[in-house]
């Protein structure tokens, strides 16, 4: 035997060499089914981050030691107010709708509705700009004016009053349309131009109407 005929057996059994462009593409698979599996699990998380699958209301059957209104704290459902309406009390959502029967206000605004009737859950009691703008005044009028609001009325007539601390009264007037609720931006202006001239602390005063934001109207106490 020949020394070339072994170099050629010896060609004939070495091992094929290794085939880098399949194991490449194996890897960019790898790395696409990986991209493709966090895009959806970003997806699913993004959907349900949306207003629209947060729960806002909750039924609860068969509680022995815990009322629904417990579960509702519990949960934080975003309740914005508290609707009275007589001696009953609910918690109304940022849409101005019921959720549940309220224990207590906390640290939420108070909207009295005396003439409103029954109320179901669910029902829209309020609109949910107006109740935006009404959260948005409490939150700011002790800052600008030094005086808190306890609570706000709305009547039959649909008309908005808000109760001070001081213990005398707003008379925003009517607030059925969207240019009713536009006029409490000039309305809050005169009331500041009013701070300059007298002193909206005291207890002496009955109410100020600022129907008229061009000339609001002071009642005192004992002055007819």
């Amino acid at each position: 035997m020949t020394v070339a005929t072994i170099e050629k057996r010896r060609r004939r059994t070495a091992p094929a060499p290794a085939r880098p462009a399949a194991s490449a593409r194996g890897w960019v698979w790898a790395l696409v089914q990986i991209a493709v599996l966090g895009a959806e699990i970003f997806t699913v998380l993004f959907l349900l981050a949306q207003p629209g699958f947060r729960p806002r209301h909750v039924d609860v059957a068969g509680t022995s030691h815990l009322a629904a209104a417990d579960i509702t704290r519990a949960l934080a459902l975003p309740a914005s107010a508290v609707l009275q309406v007589g001696e009953a009390t609910y918690y109304v959502n940022d849409l101005g709708k019921v959720l549940d029967p309220a224990a207590e206000a906390g640290g939420l605004a108070v909207i009295s509705r005396p003439d409103f009737g029954s109320v179901r859950s669910g029902q829209r009691v309020i609109a949910s700009e107006l109740l935006a703008m009404l959260r948005q005044i409490r939150s700011g009028f002790s800052v600008a004016f030094k005086i808190s609001l306890m609570s706000f009325q709305i009547d039959s007539r649909e008309i908005l009053t808000a109760q001070t601390d001081r213990g005398w009264t707003i008379i925003f007037g009517q607030m059925v349309t969207s240019d009713d609720r536009a006029s409490l931006e000039a309305k809050l202006a005169a009331l500041h131009a009013l701070s300059a001239r007298i002193d909206l602390a005291s207890a002496s005063i009955q109410y100020i109407n600022l129907e008229n934001p061009g000339a609001p109207a002071v009642q005192m106490r004992g002055r007819k």
